[in-house]
């Protein structure tokens, strides 16, 4: 990687974000709400702010389950039934009760702290298929930034340079401690969980063979210095704040001879678990111009304070879920796809949003950092291969089975219409599976995006994201929110369409094996 690139990918990371869903003072049915798609937790519901008529009200409210064992609430062997991604779920693991409790006290919503394989055994469709002679070579659809620019949101081809799980995933865990900020306890025990959580979603969301490895440094090492040292202008250690170049000449000086990183992918450093919120912060990106035995710049991320006592603000410390987005995703080269709504909240919408605006609504992990990875983002990173991709022919009508994306296993998951060679159209069947499990069953459907690399990296619009675009119905209006979730109204469910760029996109049929997608021109 070189100087430009690193110089350019330290600025970008300023201005990532996390769209985290906002909690709001107490609410009741009916009562005035400040803007749209808002939580707020009272006396045992979860309510969402929505529109009515030209008003902003609270809605009627989800109950939070009460259900303090981990069975179902459902019958016996059933899987409980979810109407919110952010909803309590029963059958939290019980390492994660605490976290879960803290993320809905603090934000109204909780992320998925388990997963849950769908079943491969879910049958086949009637529709008559399109053969594979219909389609184009996969490199059509490999859509780039013309420009050649490096940029690590460049979809294809794929910087080699980059953190790439499916290649290797060795994790090297270094524990650090201050003068004034120290640990008596074992590295492993504080902080093994979060860990087995981080290489599982690699090992459970990849279709492609991952073996993870994390390597734990048995103590904290004493940096020698006070942690206010480093905590500089009254600014922690987060996001380029603080004394960031210091921090880690000291860290990477103190493990000089004790740790080996020619074979490391990812360098994780981790405080005291005693460790203050406003000591502390999560950092996603240090970087420095160090190279693996891959001659791949070596991934540095700092954990922030694991304490769930503490404020909305400083939430991202304790939650497994946070990390996934930040330490592995950012890290892989992914960006934000939630467009312009994020930077005055949903209620910026309007009734007439724009592509550039909506982005991906709640939809993939890049846009809320609730769901599951988008199979376009999954593509990129190598968890799916070439040969579950699709790669349509334009000029000519198909019907394509497209199975469940969020269901681990080898079959086909997405299909790409390239429109030039910086554009393409992307079309995943979603299915309430994997680490989509709370995803409520009426979402379940095909889901339409566009993939613009000239409006990623052109002009005005060089910001994050507005190049991954939700295309919405043509036939039907859609609600901005559904069961609390931005543009969940926006799948296709059977009989639906969208025309874009003189195509028309179907859903033509749906089951438990997924969707079936028919693609045609129109006049």
């Amino acid at each position: 990687m070189n100087k430009k690139l690193i110089v350019f990918l330290s600025i970008f990371s300023l201005f990532l974000t996390l769209p985290l869903i906002p909690v709001n003072a107490a609410a009741k049915a009916g009562g005035a709400c400040t803007t749209a798609g808002i939580t707020s937790v009272v006396s045992s519901k979860t309510y969402t702010c929505v529109k009515s008529g030209k008003k902003l009200v609270w809605d009627k409210g989800l109950i939070i389950s009460q259900n303090k064992s981990t069975s179902p609430t459902n019958k016996p062997g059933s899987e409980f039934v979810f109407e919110s991604i952010c909803q309590h779920d029963p059958n939290v693991p019980t390492e994660w009760k605490a976290v879960e409790l803290a993320a809905i006290n603090n934000v109204g919503c909780a992320h998925p702290f388990r997963y849950l394989q769908g079943t491969t055994d879910f049958g086949e469709p009637k529709s008559n298929l399109s053969t594979e002679s219909d389609l184009k070579p996969i490199s059509a659809c490999k859509v780039s930034d013309t420009k050649g620019r490096p940029y690590r949101y460049a979809d294809f081809p794929r910087s080699s340079s980059i953190y790439t799980p499916a290649i290797s995933a060795n994790i090297q865990v270094v524990p650090i401690q201050f003068s004034d900020l120290t640990a008596n306890t074992n590295p492993e025990a504080d902080y093994g969980s979060y860990f087995k959580y981080v290489t599982d979603y690699l090992v459970n969301t990849s279709d492609v063979l991952i073996t993870p490895k994390t390597s734990i440094y048995p103590s904290y090492i004493q940096l020698g210095k006070k942690i206010d040292f480093y905590n500089s202008n009254g600014q922690n250690l987060a996001d380029e704040h603080g004394s960031v170049n210091s921090f880690i000449d000291d860290v990477l000086s103190a493990i000089s001879g004790k740790i080996d990183l020619s074979k490391t992918d990812q360098l994780v450093i981790v405080p005291p678990p005693s460790a203050k919120p406003n000591q502390v912060r999560f950092h996603m990106n240090f970087y420095r111009n160090l190279n693996n035995q891959l001659g791949r710049v070596l991934s540095i991320y700092l954990y922030g304070s694991i304490s769930t006592d503490q404020t909305q603000d400083r939430y991202y410390g304790f939650d497994p879920f946070i990390y996934v987005h930040e330490q592995l995703f950012h890290q892989m080269g992914l960006d934000d796809e939630y467009g312009t709504w994020n930077e005055s909240g949903p209620s910026s919408l309007g009734s007439n949003p724009t592509l550039e605006q909506i982005g991906m609504g709640f939809w993939g992990n890049m846009s809320s950092a609730n769901l599951e990875l988008l199979a376009w983002d999954k593509w990129k990173v190598g968890f799916i291969t070439d040969s579950q991709v699709l790669c349509i022919n334009p000029q000519i009508s198909t019907v394509n089975w497209l199975r469940p994306s969020t269901t681990k296993g080898n079959f086909t998951k997405i299909a790409v219409i390239p429109i030039s060679s910086s554009k393409a159209i992307v079309v995943e069947s979603e299915r309430s599976t994997g680490y989509n499990f709370k995803l409520p069953t009426n979402l379940n459907g095909l889901l339409v995006y566009q993939v613009d690399q000239e409006l990623i990296n052109g002009g005005s619009n060089n910001k994050f994201g507005l190049g991954v675009h939700l295309l919405l119905p043509s036939n039907r209006k859609t609600e901005q929110f559904t069961n609390g979730f931005l543009y969940g109204d926006a799948r296709l469910i059977k009989g639906d369409y969208i025309d874009i760029a003189g195509l028309r996109i179907t859903n033509i049929e749906s089951g438990t094996f997924g969707d079936v997608v028919k693609i045609e021109k129109i006049a």
